[in-house]
C-alpha cells in the first residue's frame, strides 16, 4: 500500500540545498524593515542598545529589486510579436485577468531571481461536453500560470528527456462564510503524463480528495532552468548579488552610526562623581501619593539612570588621578569619506557581476574599444533572455494547443536589438551611402539597414517587417532618384 504521507515530506535534493537560498534571495527582493533585521551584521564589540538604534536609523537600497525589474522592463520595453494569437487569451493569459506580457514578466523576473521557474498550463475541470458559446460565456480554455520554485518539492524526467511526474505544493484558504473562521492549510498536487490527483493531509491522515484525467501524454509544466548555474553546479550567481547588496547595506549603516558618534560627545565623570551616584542632582522629594518604598525605588532608578547615560551616549568614568575633571569628548571614528568610497567600490563590483556597463561612474573618456566591448557585453545578455523567454512563451503555447486544439499557435518573435546607436549618425550615413550610384544589389543593402533603423525607432511587426524585406530584395533601383550628401533628391540623366 503506497505511503500517501510521503508526499507531503517528500524533497529533491536540489531542492532542500536550495530553500534556504531561495528565501534569502526572496526576503531580499522584498526588503522593508523586515529584511533589514535579518541581513544587519551585529559587530563583536557592539552593545545591544547602539545595535538596536543602528538597526532603527538603517535604510536600505533595494538593489535587487531595482536591477530585477530594470532587466525585466528593458526585455519587454518593446511589445513582442505574436501573430495569430488570440486576443481574449492575450489579454487573459492566466484566467486572473493578468496578460500574456505580465506572465511572462513574472516567469522572467523569478527565473532571474532564483536561475529556475515553473509554469502550470491547465485547463478547468468540466464535466460532459460542451459547446463553443458556453465555452466564451465561461471562459473554458487553458491557461497559464507562474510558479516559485519553493512550490514545486520534487520532479523526475524519463528516459525520453519529458517530465515523468511533478509534485507541487498547494496553499489553500476557506473563508466563503464571512461568519464562520477562515480555514488554512497546504496540499500536494501530483501530475503525471495522464492525471492528476490532490491530497489534503487531515489529523497527521492523507487522503485524496480530487482526481481528474487529462490523456496529454505529458506533464504540463515548463520548467526554465539558466543552464550556466544549476546546469554545472548547485547554485545560482544572483545569490552572489544579494550578498553584495548586504554588505553594502552593511556599509552605510556604519557609515551613517559612524558620523552620528562623531556628532555628539561623550560625557567623563570623575570617580569622586561616579560613586557618589549622582545624588546631587537627582530631587530626592517624594511625589504626591509615593510610599517611602516606591520613593527609594524610583530614586534609586533616577541616581543610576543619570550615573551612566547622557546625552544619548554612555558616560566613562576616570580614576583618582582625574585631576577632577568632568567634561565632553568627541570619539574619534574611521573617515566617512573612505566608507563611501568603499560602498562605491561595492556597487561598481555589483554591475561587473551583472554585465552591465562597467563605466558609467566615470566622466573620462573612454576608448571606442572599451565602449564597444560595454556594450557589446550587456547586448548579448540581454539578446540570450529574450531568445530563452521567445522558447519558453512558444513551449506554453504548444502545451495550450495539447488541451486544446482550438487554440492557435502564434508565431512569436521578442525583440533581440539591445545595441546602443546614434540613429542620427546612422542615418545621415546611410543617406550618403546612397548618393553613390554602384549597383541594384548595393541600393538594397542600403534600404534594407534603413529598414533596420526604422525598426529600432519604432519596432515593426514581425510579418510586416518580412514582407517589406521582400519587397526590397524584389526591387529594381534603376532610375530611381538617389540622395546628395545635403539630403536633397538627385535627378540621375535619364529620368524624370
Amino acid at each position: 500500500m503506497q505511503d500517501l504521507n510521503k508526499l507531503f515530506t517528500r524533497r529533491s535534493r536540489f531542492y532542500a540545498v536550495n530553500l534556504p537560498i531561495w528565501r534569502k534571495i526572496l526576503a531580499a527582493y522584498c526588503g522593508g524593515s523586515r529584511y533589514i533585521r535579518t541581513a544587519l551584521i551585529r559587530h563583536v564589540a557592539e552593545n545591544r542598545l547602539e545595535f538596536a538604534e543602528r538597526l532603527h536609523r538603517a535604510i536600505y537600497l533595494n538593489i535587487p529589486r531595482k536591477v530585477t525589474d530594470m532587466v525585466t522592463e528593458y526585455l519587454f520595453g518593446t511589445e513582442p510579436d505574436r501573430t495569430g494569437a488570440s486576443e481574449d487569451l492575450l489579454a487573459d493569459f492566466d484566467r486572473n485577468g493578468m496578460s500574456v506580457n505580465e506572465v511572462m514578466q513574472q516567469a522572467q523576473i523569478i527565473n532571474f531571481l532564483f536561475g529556475v521557474c515553473w509554469i502550470l498550463v491547465d485547463y478547468p475541470s468540466i464535466t460532459g461536453s460542451v459547446d463553443l458559446e458556453a465555452k466564451q460565456q465561461q471562459r473554458i480554455r487553458p491557461y497559464a500560470r507562474v510558479l516559485m520554485p519553493m512550490a514545486v518539492k520534487d520532479w523526475a524526467y524519463g528516459s525520453d528527456g519529458n517530465l515523468l511526474w511533478v509534485i507541487i505544493e498547494e496553499d489553500f484558504e476557506q473563508k466563503d462564510d464571512p461568519f464562520a473562521d477562515v480555514v488554512e492549510g497546504k496540499r500536494i498536487r501530483l501530475w503525471t503524463r495522464t492525471e492528476w490527483k490532490l491530497y489534503e493531509k487531515v489529523n497527521a491522515e492523507t487522503k485524496e480528495i480530487a482526481h481528474g484525467i487529462h490523456n496529454l501524454g505529458r506533464v504540463p509544466l515548463i520548467q526554465w532552468m539558466d543552464p550556466n548555474g544549476y546546469k554545472l553546479c548547485y547554485s545560482h550567481w544572483f545569490e552572489d548579488v544579494v550578498r553584495i547588496s548586504d554588505a553594502i547595506l552593511n556599509e552605510i549603516s556604519e557609515a551613517q552610526m559612524n558620523t552620528i558618534k562623531q556628532l555628539f560627545g561623550l560625557l567623563v565623570v570623575s570617580q569622586s562623581f561616579a560613586e557618589c551616584g549622582g545624588a546631587p542632582m537627582v530631587d530626592t522629594t517624594p511625589h504626591p501619593g509615593e510610599t517611602s518604598e516606591q520613593a527609594a525605588i524610583r530614586l534609586e532608578k533616577e541616581k543610576e539612570t543619570y550615573r551612566f547615560t547622557l546625552s544619548r551616549m554612555s558616560s566613562i568614568f576616570e580614576t583618582a588621578e582625574e585631576k577632577g575633571l568632568t567634561r565632553y569628548i568627541s570619539p574619534s571614528g574611521s573617515e566617512t569619506s573612505s566608507i563611501i568610497a568603499f560602498v562605491q567600490f561595492l556597487q561598481t563590483a555589483l554591475n561587473d557581476v551583472l554585465r552591465m556597463a562597467l563605466q558609467f561612474g566615470s566622466k573620462a573618456a573612454q576608448t571606442a574599444e572599451s565602449k564597444q566591448w560595454d556594450n557589446h557585453n550587456a547586448q548579448q545578455f540581454f539578446a540570450a533572455r529574450a531568445t530563452r523567454l521567445e522558447e519558453i512563451e512558444s513551449a506554453v503555447w504548444d502545451l495550450m494547443h495539447l488541451w486544446d486544439t482550438s487554440v492557435v499557435i502564434p508565431q512569436i518573435s521578442y525583440s533581440k536589438e539591445f545595441s546602443i546607436t546614434d540613429l542620427a549618425t546612422m542615418v545621415n550615413c546611410l543617406m550618403d551611402l546612397s548618393s553613390f550610384d554602384v549597383s541594384d544589389e548595393f541600393s538594397r543593402e542600403v534600404c534594407s539597414k534603413a529598414l533596420m533603423l526604422l525598426d529600432k525607432l519604432d519596432r515593426i511587426p514581425q510579418e510586416r517587417y518580412k514582407e517589406i524585406e521582400a519587397q526590397i530584395r524584389k526591387k529594381m533601383f534603376n532610375g530611381i532618384p538617389k540622395m546628395n550628401v545635403d539630403g536633397m533628391p538627385k535627378i540621375i540623366p535619364g529620368t524624370k
